[in-house]
């Protein structure tokens, strides 16, 4: 693998983490998808500066 490449997914992973910590300062966006009822998908894309709320019943990510 390209070292350019490398640091390029690390530098993510630790943006990732750092998010997920709470840690990071600058707004991230976040990409979803929704099924509609005809089928399709719709890519739902939220900007936010803060880790999403832990969802009830399931365990922490």
């Amino acid at each position: 693998m390209d070292d350019d490449v490398f640091a390029s997914i690390k530098a993510g992973l630790e943006e990732a983490i750092a998010f997920q910590r709470g840690e990071l300062e600058k707004p991230v966006r976040l990409t979803r998808f929704e099924r509609l009822p005809d089928g399709t998908l719709r890519r739902i894309v939220e900007e936010v500066t803060s880790p999403p709320a832990p969802t009830p019943g399931l365990p922490p990510r």
